[in-house]
């Protein structure tokens, strides 16, 4: 006896869509011709009633292959397509330079529904249909962060032959690149499981600047250098400083200063025993090349300014 069939397979609206253009590809195929290709093309086993249920939806999964999640089974179908379509155009062209959110789309949506649709005076556009349409089109919440949107990367991509030329003269061991960041160790996250909306107080931005650098394979991690407030924390009370695998300085600001950067490129400097390549940022702390130290085995090169958030590793997160 033959296999029963499990006609309680489920099917994507994916794989609908794509039954529904193999129908259309081959219009002298019957159901079963259908069946066939499901079961040989996806593995699964369907009745011909499900074929049957799909092909009557064919006009409007083609028509809405777009708008639709690839994953999810038993979708319902937009009632106004045009009016989506067009919100979630618009929605792609301004999220690179808006901050969008819920009621800003539920504005738009409203405005694109009476221009395309005036005689929909009934539709609501609630918080579940917002949430449908953002599933439909995998929109997800985002929190924007760092500096690199504002680049301008005309201006970087015109510098890229001359760093190419002079990093093509060492190997990956040799280059190195050094950058600051700041650690706000008292900072309470900005997102916070509540029964109820919370307010939002004044964030603690006691800090520490942290030093950090490593070579271009990763196979050279230098010791981290920590610039604090204070010269004798309490935390370093009965502590062999020796011991733990960074130098600590301070001053009022916990900033890297001049003075500061000269003690740690000296240190840099003396430290290996071959040629290498230093690679730095533009920061007023570091100076300018023709002020720098005389360095026996290391070469520094500056990058261009504003563009160490797209181009220099240990402030894209490639390193440590």
């Amino acid at each position: 006896m033959p296999p029963k069939v499990n006609t309680r397979t489920q099917l994507t609206e994916s794989i609908r869509v794509e039954l529904c253009k193999m129908k259309e590809s081959n219009p002298s195929w019957k159901q079963k011709d259908l069946v066939k290709w499901l079961e040989d093309t996806h593995g699964l086993k369907v009745s011909q009633a499900t074929i049957s249920k799909t092909l009557k939806r064919s006009v409007d999964l083609l028509q809405e292959e777009g708008l639709l999640n690839p994953n999810t089974k038993h979708s319902k179908m937009v009632k106004y397509l045009a009016m989506e379509s067009a919100l979630y155009e618009c929605f792609v062209c301004h999220q690179e330079h808006v901050n969008m959110n819920g009621e800003s789309l539920k504005e738009k949506g409203n405005i694109f529904l009476r221009k395309l649709y005036p005689e929909a005076t009934s539709f609501g556009f609630s918080n579940g249909w917002l949430e449908k349409f953002k599933q439909r089109h995998a929109i997800h919440s985002f929190r924007r962060f760092g500096e690199s949107g504002s680049v301008n990367m005309e201006k970087i991509e015109a510098s890229f032959p001359s760093i190419r030329e002079e990093l093509d003269k060492w190997a990956w061991k040799d280059i190195y690149n050094m950058d600051e960041t700041d650690l706000f160790y008292q900072m309470q996250a900005d997102n916070s499981l509540a029964t109820k909306q919370l307010e939002g107080g004044k964030q603690n931005k006691e800090r520490i600047t942290i030093v950090i650098c490593c070579n271009g394979d990763d196979s050279d991690k230098l010791s981290l250098w920590v610039i604090g407030k204070f010269l004798n924390p309490r935390c370093f009370n009965n502590v062999n400083r020796d011991n733990l695998n960074c130098k600590y300085r301070a001053n009022s600001n916990a900033w890297m200063t001049s003075l500061f950067f000269m003690e740690w490129l000296k240190w840099f400097d003396s430290r290996l025993g071959r040629n290498v390549l230093l690679i730095l940022d533009n920061c007023t702390a570091h100076g300018k090349k023709e002020n720098l130290p005389p360095l026996h085995p290391t070469t520094v090169m500056f990058l261009p300014p504003t563009s160490t958030s797209k181009i220099q590793s240990c402030d894209v997160g490639r390193h440590y």
